[in-house]
C-alpha cells in the first residue's frame, strides 16, 4: 500500500524512519520469530528426550526456516484455522514433510501452549530491536550532543533559575547535563533483558513431567531461554511474568523524558537567539506566509513524538503486568502495539539528532545577554563579605541588585561602596567549574562509545 494511504503515520509519513523497527515488530517479524522459537524448541526437545534424529537435523531445520514464502503460507493456513500459532505448527509440519522428516511432526509444539511460543518470540523481538535499532540510534544521538558540547563547553552563558537571571554557566555544560542523564539511562538499558517462560498451559510443565519425569524440565527451559538471550522466569501462570517488560519500557520512558526536557530547553535557547538554525537544504521553507523563518521543527517534532511514545509506554508497563487468574487475552492485541511505542520513540530520537546537527551557537548573542546582567555577581559579592565577617551589608547588596540590572559602571560603584573586590572581573569569568564538568561528561561519553580519545 502506498504510505500516503496508511492509517498510522508510523507506516505512512514516517515509514522511511521506522523501517528498521518494522523488521522487528511487524506481523511478518512476529511469525518469523515464532517459527524460530518452534524450531529451536523442536531440536532441543528431541535431544532432551533421547529421540532418534538424523545427524544433519540442524541443517535441515535451517533450510526449513529459510523456506521461501513460509510466512505467507502461515497466513494462508490461519485464514482457515483462525488461530495464528496453530497455523505456524501446521506450516512447520508441511515443511517437515517436504524435508523427509514427517515422523518428527508429532513433536512440533509438543507440550507447549501458544503463550510459550509467543512470549519467547516477543522477547527475541524486543531484544533484537533494542540492540540492533534503538541503542545504535541512541548512540548517534549521544554523539550529536558530544559534538555540540565540544564546541560550546567554554562559552559563558547567563543561567536562568525560575526564568530569572542567575549565576553564569556555559552552553556546553548545560548540554552536558542532558547528555549525562541520557548516558545513565543508556547504561541501564544495556543491562536489561526481556523475560521468557516455557512451562506449558499453567506454568507447571504438566505434559513434560507426565511423560518424561526423568528430565529436568526447569533446567531444559532455562538453557533454551537463556540461549535466546532472555531472562528465564521459572514461576509463572500461563503467561510470562512481565515486570521485566515494565523495566524496559520504563527505562525508555525515562530516556524520552530527559530528551523532552532537552528539546524544550533547546527550543527556548533558539528563541532567545543563543542558537541559529542551519537550513537543512537550500529550498527549505519555514512558514507558508513568513519567508524569513527557520523554525525549530525538529525539536518540536521530537517533543511531540516522545510524549506520544511515553503515553504508550506508561500504558504498556501498567497493562502488561496484569492478567486475570491464570490467563486472559486482553493483553494479546496490546502486545502487538509495542512496536508503536518504540516507533514514536525512534522518530523522536532521530528528530532530536537532526535538530542538534542544525544548531550553530551564536556566541555574540550569548555574550551580550550575559554582559547585560552584572547583577549575577551579587552572589559572589555577598560571599566575599561573609569571608570578611561582614554580613550586615547583605541588605545593601540586595537593595542595589534585586529586580535591577547592573551595568559594569553600576557594579563597580557598588563594589566601591562596599569596599570589596572579587577574584573574578566580569560575569563571563564567574562560571565555576562548568568547563571541567562539560569535559568530564565528554570523557564519560567517550568511554561508553568506546572512543576514550573524545576527551
Amino acid at each position: 500500500m502506498d504510505p500516503v494511504f496508511a492509517l498510522s503515520p508510523l507506516d505512512g509519513r514516517y515509514a522511511d524512519q521506522t523501517r528498521s523497527l518494522a523488521a522487528h515488530f511487524s506481523e511478518a517479524a512476529f511469525i518469523r520469530a515464532r517459527i524460530h522459537v518452534e524450531r529451536v524448541y523442536l531440536e532441543q526437545l528431541l535431544q532432551a528426550i533421547g529421540a532418534d534424529i538424523p545427524a544433519d537435523l540442524g541443517a535441515r531445520l535451517d533450510a526449513l526456516e529459510a523456506t521461501p514464502h513460509l510466512i505467507e503460507r502461515v497466513k494462508a493456513i490461519e485464514a482457515t484455522t483462525r488461530h495464528d500459532v496453530k497455523a505456524i505448527e501446521y506450516a512447520i509440519g508441511e515443511q517437515l514433510d517436504a524435508q523427509g522428516l514427517a515422523h518428527l511432526k508429532v513433536w512440533v509444539h509438543w507440550g507447549m501452549t501458544s503463550e510459550d511460543a509467543n512470549n519467547l518470540a516477543y522477547g527475541c523481538m524486543l531484544t533484537e530491536a533494542l540492540s540492533q535499532v534503538m541503542l545504535p540510534t541512541a548512540r548517534t544521538l549521544l554523539k550529536a550532543f558530544d559534538t555540540l558540547i565540544a564546541d560550546t563547553a567554554a562559552v559563558p552563558m547567563l543561567a536562568r533559575t525560575h526564568g530569572q537571571p542567575a549565576s553564569p554557566t556555559t552552553v556546553g555544560k548545560e548540554l552536558a547535563v542532558f547528555a549525562h542523564r541520557l548516558l545513565e539511562e543508556l547504561r541501564h538499558l544495556e543491562t536489561l533483558k526481556a523475560p521468557g517462560k516455557l512451562n506449558g498451559a499453567t506454568g507447571n510443565w504438566h505434559v513434560h513431567h507426565t511423560f518424561f519425569p526423568e528430565v529436568d524440565w526447569a533446567a531444559f527451559s532455562r538453557t533454551l531461554i537463556e540461549g535466546l538471550g532472555l531472562h528465564f522466569e521459572p514461576v509463572t501462570t500461563q503467561i510470562v511474568v512481565r515486570e521485566r517488560y515494565a523495566h524496559l519500557f520504563d527505562a525508555l520512558r525515562r530516556a524520552n523524558t530527559v530528551l523532552i526536557d532537552a528539546a524544550r530547553d533547546l527550543w527556548q535557547y533558539i528563541s532567545l537567539g543563543y542558537f541559529q538554525l542551519r537550513l537543512r537544504n537550500a529550498g527549505e521553507v519555514g512558514s507558508s506566509t513568513m519567508p524569513h523563518k527557520i523554525n525549530p521543527v525538529q525539536f518540536e517534532n521530537a517533543e511531540g513524538n516522545l510524549e506520544l511514545a511515553n503515553a504508550l509506554l506508561v500504558f504498556l508497563s501498567d497493562k502488561l503486568c496484569k492478567s486475570r487468574l491464570q490467563r486472559d487475552l486482553s493483553d494479546s492485541t496490546v502486545l502487538r502495539n509495542m512496536g508503536s511505542a518504540w516507533g514514536y520513540t525512534l522518530i523522536g530520537w532521530q528528530s532530536l539528532t537532526r535538530g542538534l546537527g542544525q544548531l550553530a551557537c551564536n556566541r555574540e548573542t550569548v555574550a551580550a545577554d550575559l554582559d547585560a546582567h552584572w547583577e549575577v555577581l551579587a552572589e559572589a559579592l555577598q560571599h566575599a563579605l561573609r569571608l570578611n565577617n561582614r554580613e550586615i551589608p547583605y541588605e545593601q547588596i540586595r537593595k542595589a541588585t534585586q529586580g535591577h540590572r547592573l551595568t559594569p559602571t553600576s557594579y563597580q560603584q557598588l563594589c566601591a561602596d562596599l569596599d570589596v573586590t572579587l577574584p573574578v572581573s566580569e560575569p563571563s569569568a564567574y562560571i565555576g567549574q562548568a568547563v571541567r564538568i562539560a569535559e568530564d561528561v565528554r570523557v564519560a561519553i567517550g568511554v561508553f562509545m568506546g572512543t576514550p580519545s573524545a576527551s
